[in-house]
């Protein structure tokens, strides 16, 4: 009876991935007869080490591949911000166009906790940018800075016209979010 009690309790531990109950729970009837078979808990441990281990080898894999991958701009990124702001900001602007996701939100990051009080007119010219991940990037450094109490007034103009005019529609909806963490109620009104 313990078996299949520890079992189900084994199973829904491995919760919120419903998918998982079932294999888990199979799993823990086969682990609690081993305890009952061998005595020991060393066998049970072992075992769940290594499927632990093959289970989650591609993911630990994949995301070594990122880190790899990503490293050398991050610590780009970490350096620049021990730099001042007319040195920094507009390298870290032009991170903010990187295809690697992790790296461009790293740079957005480090804008936001170091750079804060200089970034607007930094800001500014990013909206003016041709690329759509720049402009997309400052958008959401915008909208972060306004949540934070850090006032980018200055830049609803540059976020109105993007909002009304940006060729993709995803950099507008982004306009649009950011024009209503600015308190913009004029434009949001006209949209």
């Amino acid at each position: 009876i313990a078996v299949p009690i520890q079992a189900l309790l084994f199973a829904f531990a491995h919760l919120p991935g419903w998918w998982l109950v079932f294999p888990a729970f199979l799993f823990g009837v086969i682990l609690g007869s081993w305890r009952v078979r061998f005595r020991s808990l060393l066998p049970l441990v072992l075992a769940h080490v290594i499927l632990n281990g093959v289970a989650l080898a591609p993911h630990f894999a994949t995301q070594y591949a990122v880190g790899v991958r990503s490293y050398p701009s991050w610590r780009e990124i970490d350096l620049l911000a021990t730099k001042p702001a007319d040195e920094a900001m507009p390298a870290l602007i032009g991170f903010f166009a990187d295809h690697d996701e992790l790296v461009s939100a790293h740079a957005v990051e480090i804008v936001l906790a170091r750079y804060r009080d200089e970034a607007e007119p930094y800001l500014a010219e990013a909206l003016r940018s041709s690329d759509d991940r720049t402009v997309d990037r400052a958008l959401s450094a915008i909208e972060e800075l306004e949540y934070s109490h850090h006032s980018c007034a200055r830049l609803k103009p540059q976020v109105r016209r993007i909002a009304w005019s940006h060729r993709k529609v995803i950099i507008q909806v982004s306009a649009v979010l950011t024009l209503r963490a600015l308190g913009d109620e004029a434009a949001l009104h006209e949209i």
